[in-house]
């Protein structure tokens, strides 16, 4: 478990360097904020930055307490809790692709461009969702 939470603050400071990495592309592309793509790139990934300190401060103190450490692994083990996230992450893809397909009935009458672009975010989920089956069947 040591090693998961080790893994989560190597991640979180990958999330930091993406998040200044970012910033600073909106910098030299759009020579400050103003735009709205200048303000989405400034924004996303000051929030990008800050979710990967957080990320980093959480597992690193979880780090230093060996008993919040072992009562931490007991609670994120636990099959009930990951039963439920599977089922959370389930209903709200499905939730999605029914947003999604509602969308494309929508714009296909006012933009039918809009609804080929939604299409193909439907499309490419549909896609990872059958990658992973695969994959997992194999592995499992």
């Amino acid at each position: 478990y040591r090693k998961m939470v080790k893994s989560r603050v190597v991640l979180g400071k990958v999330y930091m360097a993406l998040g200044v990495i970012e910033i600073l592309a909106m910098c030299l592309i759009f020579q400050g904020p103003g735009e709205f793509a200048g303000n989405f790139y400034l924004y996303s990934g000051l929030a990008v930055t800050v979710c990967g300190f957080l990320i980093v401060r959480k597992n690193k103190k979880i780090l230093s307490m060996d008993q919040k450490m072992a009562k931490m692994e007991v609670w994120e083990k636990d099959e009930r809790l990951r039963a439920i996230g599977t089922r959370a992450w389930a209903m709200a893809g499905y939730g999605m692709m029914l947003l999604l397909y509602l969308a494309i009935l929508v714009f296909m009458a006012w933009d039918p461009q809009v609804a080929r672009v939604l299409l193909l975010v439907m499309l490419g989920f549909w896609t990872l969702v059958l990658v992973f089956q695969i994959y997992f069947r194999k592995m499992m």
